[in-house]
């Protein structure tokens, strides 16, 4: 996370983060050295910040429990894309000019969520409260918190609203398109590395990604609340489109090492700080490792910013 807001084109990438897979549910998890990518599927991920040599690459192929929809594509440490997006990525940036610049960019304008001409959209983001995946009662106060702070930047074109949500509320919904559901992997925390928190999807197609995973272990850890608000303001960040704000280094992780930011399709959010191993942010890699729990100036300009109708 850093000073700088920083949000990508097709990516949201989180330090919180891990998606939790049961192997009786996943006929297919295979690690970094039985992934196969072309180099082409490669490029294209690291135009995206996501690079495939410094990355704990795994292939999904399973079945959601909750929607009963197949699944499958690769999960790079704490970013998961489906197989459809990586073809489309591919594709994309097939396309592109090979001409390479030393400009850096954070955000695109062009995979921003879709806003109305007047007036505002509502996003609802919405706790699971019911079955093993439920936030117990201090993540879901956290989560209305985090809302709440998000409501107050008095945001142009986007109005949040917190929820909670049975499974069969959120199936029958007809607003999953603008809903962030936010639940807790109960089944196996052997799927977890140590010290990841949660997992966002990317915003994609005009709308939020969706859904936000948080590990299994937090509650046996009796993890307070301010701890768990940090996570989810982090977690909404990416599914609104920001990257890390250190992307370049992951300093607030204590290393020094790049997630593939440069020479990709993301543009600066005007307002923000252009260094990009900047952790003074909610958004850094590791924000809450360093103590960074609430938004700071720079990500409630940032905030502010791509929900305003302007293009950048």
């Amino acid at each position: 996370m850093k000073t700088q807001l920083i949000c990508a084109a097709a990516i949201a990438i989180t330090t919180f983060s891990c998606t939790k897979e049961e192997n009786t549910e996943i006929p297919s998890l295979r690690n970094s050295e039985s992934v196969s990518l072309s180099i082409l599927e490669k490029e294209a991920l690291f135009q995206n910040g996501i690079n495939v040599a410094l990355s704990n690459t795994i292939e999904i192929n399973k079945i959601d429990e909750i929607t009963g929809k197949s699944i499958t594509g690769y999960r790079f440490d704490d970013i998961f894309i489906e197989s459809q997006d990586l073809k489309q990525m591919t594709k994309d940036f097939s396309h592109q000019s090979s001409e390479t610049t030393t400009k850096l960019y954070v955000r695109t304008n062009t995979n921003r969520i879709s806003l109305p001409a007047n007036g505002k959209r509502t996003i609802v983001v919405a706790g699971l409260s019911n079955t093993e995946r439920k936030l117990d009662n201090t993540q879901m106060q956290a989560l209305e918190d985090a809302v709440n702070d998000l409501n107050s930047l008095n945001l142009e074109a986007v109005s949040l609203k917190f929820e909670k949500r049975t499974e069969k509320q959120h199936e029958e919904s007809n607003n999953k398109n603008s809903t962030v559901l936010i639940l807790r992997d109960a089944r196996n925390i052997n799927d977890f590395r140590e010290g990841e928190f949660a997992i966002a999807s990317f915003s994609k197609n005009g709308n939020p990604g969706s859904p936000i995973t948080i590990t299994p272990n937090n509650t046996e850890l009796n993890t307070p609340e301010f701890f768990f608000k940090g996570i989810f303001l982090h977690e909404l960040g990416h599914t609104f489109g920001i990257v890390h704000s250190d992307f370049d280094t992951r300093t607030s992780c204590g290393l020094n090492t790049t997630d593939g930011s440069r020479n990709r399709v993301i543009e600066h959010i005007p307002g923000t700080s252009t260094d990009t191993s900047d952790t003074n942010s909610i958004m850094a890699a590791c924000a809450t490792d360093i103590g960074v729990f609430s938004l700071t100036s720079q990500d409630k300009t940032a905030i502010r910013r791509i929900f305003q109708r302007a293009e950048f």
